[in-house]
């Protein structure tokens, strides 16, 4: 992993910090590329220009792309809805809102329970 190349979407180099508390011993030698957009990285992932850190339902449903590391468990992060401040006066906005949340609520308690 040390000759690797990642594809990071984060430039105050957590990223880098997390893989190396893990014991991964990178540097950022190791992140030629930095993309502040999922949808580049997962381009340039499925290109075969670096390694990039995605859902594995979504990396599993692609043919291009394999595990890099298919025994590591599951990284957990924290995932943040967030919304203009028109939430608390549109209902619409609220509802939408309200949908979406207790449906990321739904599904990381599947993805957890299943050890996804």
């Amino acid at each position: 992993m040390r000759q690797a190349d990642f594809i990071s979407l984060d430039g105050s180099g957590m990223f880098l910090k997390g893989l190396n508390a893990m014991g991964f011993h990178l540097t950022e030698r190791n992140f030629p590329i930095l993309t502040e957009n999922y949808l580049v990285m997962w381009e340039l992932v499925k290109n075969g220009l670096g390694i990039g850190i995605l859902d594995g339902a979504i990396g599993d449903a692609e043919p291009k792309v394999t595990r890099v590391l298919p025994d590591l468990a599951p990284l957990m992060f924290p995932i943040w809805l967030v919304a203009h401040r028109e939430l608390n006066t549109s209902r619409r906005i609220r509802l939408v809102f309200d949908l979406l949340a207790q449906e990321l609520r739904l599904n990381m308690s599947r993805l957890i329970g299943t050890g996804i």
